[in-house]
């Protein structure tokens, strides 16, 4: 099987992207899958220096984001998970234009409360000393996020994280990511 399948996830800051696409990343490996995992937020902070905080900024991460995992696909990888907030069709465009050996794109969304997405951020240790740590800024992301919610639930596959541990709920991703590259 070549699936060469990138798998968008989305999501709102504290919604678990980044610790289920690598868990899920994990759970495809034991299932015979060559993923890679990609944190948009990381990719644009590399690309930020010039460019600061801006929509030009993260359009420039989610190509760039593209062509990383573009590169991944040629190098052998059959899937690339791609973690970050995208809003629109427009946003997850700029990453598949990026990558033209990709032949599928499975898009994920993750749903959470805004206090469970409080109570994530605040127990994360990466996030300790961060602008997310402040419940207002926190909010600010969250609402962002909430307005793409509607476009969400049509155009990708969403989940409800509430109440599921983080194998579950990566072990329904994974399942969703394989039913989705089996499927023609």
């Amino acid at each position: 099987m070549e699936p060469n399948q990138i798998v968008v996830i989305s999501g709102a800051v504290g919604s678990g992207k980044s610790s289920s696409a690598l868990t899920m990343a994990e759970i495809l490996r034991l299932n015979g899958r060559s993923p890679a995992v990609i944190d948009l937020d990381l990719v644009y902070m590399a690309a930020r220096p010039g460019l600061g905080f801006s929509a030009t900024g993260w359009e420039v991460a989610r190509r760039g984001a593209g062509a990383l995992a573009n590169s991944f696909l040629q190098d052998g990888r059959d899937t690339v998970i791609i973690e970050g907030e995208f809003s629109n069709a427009d946003e997850i465009l700029d990453v598949l234009q990026s990558a033209p050996l990709a032949k599928r794109c499975t898009r994920l969304t993750l749903l959470v409360s805004f206090e469970e997405a409080l109570r994530n951020v605040s127990v994360d240790p990466n996030r300790a000393g961060s602008d997310t740590q402040n419940e207002a800024v926190l909010q600010g992301h969250y609402s962002r996020f909430t307005e793409s919610v509607d476009h969400l639930r049509q155009h990708t596959i969403v989940v409800e994280v509430a109440g599921r541990s983080l194998e579950e709920l990566s072990a329904e991703l994974a399942d969703t990511v394989l039913a989705d590259a089996n499927d023609t």
